[in-house]
């Protein structure tokens, strides 16, 4: 799994050299109204830049979903635990009066 993640790194290395190094056309964006004119390597740092951008937004959220589902699988475990030592309580009470 190392090894493939490596050469998939080393992989995206090449191909964001070649997206840099080999454009030199000119193109002209627009935007609602908004109008930029930027080279093809520039185009594609900032699609590079809005991948990246979007994989920590996910990244993100996942680790928010996990640190929730654990706090609530500690809440529903703590609960729980109250519940016994409340039950135990009352059982040791039941047991240590006695009948009148």
């Amino acid at each position: 799994m190392v090894i493939a993640g490596l050469l998939l790194i080393i992989l995206a290395g090449i191909v964001i050299a070649a997206g840099v190094l080999g454009g030199s056309g000119a193109a002209a964006l627009e935007f609602s109204g908004l109008s930029m004119s930027a080279t093809s390597s520039t185009i594609f740092l900032m699609g590079a830049g809005s991948a990246f951008l979007l994989f920590l937004g996910i990244v993100m959220m996942r680790s928010g979903m996990r640190r929730a589902g654990e706090r609530r699988r500690e809440q529903r475990r703590l609960t729980e635990l109250g519940r016994q030592l409340d039950q135990a309580k009352s059982e040791s009470q039941d047991v240590s009066t006695p009948p009148a």
